[in-house]
């Protein structure tokens, strides 16, 4: 799992890199990042390959609802 953040590119596509700081004790790259995508072991992404991102839903407001 690589926690990464999310940006547009030229062609107002989404665009991802990764998030600083990747350790499991790292609580403020989570806090900075918009998701996750999830590798292989030794697994490389290259330069505008597509990946699946799995978004955090914690940015959103939280519902005052019952």
């Amino acid at each position: 799992m690589l926690r990464v953040c999310l940006t547009r590119d030229r062609d107002n596509r989404y665009a991802v890199f990764s998030a600083e700081k990747q350790g499991s004790h790292m609580l403020t790259s989570l806090v900075d990042a918009d998701g996750y995508v999830i590798l292989e072991p030794e697994q490389m992404l290259r330069a505008g390959e597509s990946v699946p991102v799995y978004s955090y839903d914690f940015r959103r407001e939280p519902s005052h609802e019952g």
